[in-house]
């Protein structure tokens, strides 16, 4: 009876079966990905519409959605899978450098960097916050997020217990130097937009630093109030609502850095020291209000550390008066002279 003795077919390596199409497989995902990532750069329009899914999203998406799906099939030959950690990740590493590289030459191409310039507006500064924000997207949401998306430490573990070599070790600490290697890229065009924006902001940024000088020297009433309202109004709010919060504290440390070369570069020096005194409590204050609204000395490298220091020395001494520097003076030479400091 067909319902009390079913025919029962057990299959015995069934996998096997579909070993001669996997590499052709892995070699159709690769191909997609790349297909993919080949047309960010020249779908995007660098100033979109607020409205506009940006196709590098679109596109990271697609590429998550292949490698999910492929760890889906969770094909049982680790050799297969091992081989296709090694492509993929290699693709999707060489693809995210060449998309910084062409978005670095299409803003230049396109004479962006020259309309910031000519315009000297920061809407166009704006503008340059979005294409930051599809890069570190890229950069977050796929290349950082591969050692998880395609298993490496199974993978290679795997392999390791399989042939019984630890070798296999060194294969992830070379993918994810990979890895590395395009993330490095990545932040080398973020750098390169943020330079040029900084270089804006410096140069919109002199006038009002020249009208705070005079002000000051004038006495007059809330001196820096331009400089607070341009910073805080102007720039500050429109990187907040511009830019992802891991930017937003790299680019405040720019301005911030911009901000101190501009008040050092015009400052006057045959003034009394009350002025100076004021000035001094003007860069504090400013200084207060970065440190303040962005947690920003992870960014801050040691040379503008050091300028940052100098030029609160510089102010503190023109601010003395002459009794005081004549005090300091012979503090210093009975200082050196004690027998504390021969011994």
């Amino acid at each position: 009876d067909w319902h009390t003795h079913e025919f029962r077919l057990k299959l015995t390596r069934y996998n096997q079966w579909f070993s001669p199409i996997m590499p052709l497989l892995i070699e159709g995902v690769v191909a997609q990905i790349r297909q993919i990532m080949q047309r960010v750069v020249e779908d995007d329009n660098v100033f979109p519409d607020e409205d506009v899914i940006r196709s590098s999203i679109v596109a990271t998406k697609s590429c998550i959605r292949i490698c999910q799906e492929w760890e889906s099939v969770d094909y049982p030959d680790i050799n297969i899978r091992y081989a296709a950690l090694i492509k993929l990740t290699n693709t999707i590493c060489e693809q995210c450098r060449q998309y910084a590289r062409n978005l670095a030459h299409k803003l230049s191409e396109n004479e962006s960097f020259i309309d910031l310039y000519r315009t000297r507006s920061y809407n166009v500064a704006e503008k340059f916050c979005v294409v930051v924000n599809d890069i570190d997207y890229v950069k977050q949401k796929l290349l950082s997020s591969l050692p998880n998306l395609l298993h490496f430490s199974s993978v290679i573990d795997k392999m390791i217990e399989s042939y019984e070599l630890t070798d296999f070790q060194q294969t992830k600490v070379t993918l994810e130097r990979l890895i590395a290697t395009a993330e490095n890229e990545m932040n080398n065009v973020i750098e390169l937009i943020f330079d040029h924006v900084d270089t804006l902001f410096c140069a919109s940024l002199k006038d009002k630093v020249s009208k705070y000088y005079e002000d000051e020297k004038n006495e007059n009433v809330d001196p820096m109030k331009d400089i607070n309202q341009y910073i805080d109004h102007e720039i500050v709010a429109k990187l907040d609502k511009s830019l992802k919060v891991t930017q937003c504290s790299r680019v405040a440390c720019a301005i911030h850095i911009k901000a101190l070369q501009c008040l050092r570069e015009l400052l006057p020096l045959q003034e009394p020291p009350d002025f100076y005194e004021r000035v001094l409590r003007t860069f504090n204050h400013l200084t207060k209000y970065f440190e303040t609204k962005y947690r920003e000395e992870q960014h801050i490298h040691s040379s503008s550390r050091e300028e940052i220091t100098t030029f609160r020395r510089t102010l503190e001494q023109f601010a003395s008066s002459t009794e005081q520097l004549q005090l300091r003076y012979f503090q210093d030479i009975a200082g050196k002279d004690s027998p504390v400091n021969m011994l």
